[in-house]
């Protein structure tokens, strides 16, 4: 089987996104300890109790991140 490298840009500080395009986002979910606790405070009450849910702490840790990320991203 061959493996595939795909080459990212880095994100740009103002993101424009023009009639008929998509952007496609890639983000390293495996977060320092200090900074997934600031993530964990800019989920809401329901995104919280959905990460409590998560049985394996990794998936309740990506969880947190990948929510933060995509807010980040959309707001």
């Amino acid at each position: 089987m061959e493996q595939t490298f795909l080459s990212w840009e880095i994100a740009p500080l103002t993101p424009l996104l023009q009639n008929h395009e998509v952007h496609i986002w890639c983000a390293d979910l495996n977060i320092h300890d200090d900074l997934l606790q600031q993530m964990l405070d800019t989920l809401s009450h329901d995104e919280k109790e959905r990460a409590a849910r998560f049985v394996r702490d990794e998936d309740r840790l990506h969880f947190i991140a990948a929510r933060s990320i995509l807010r980040n991203i959309l707001s």
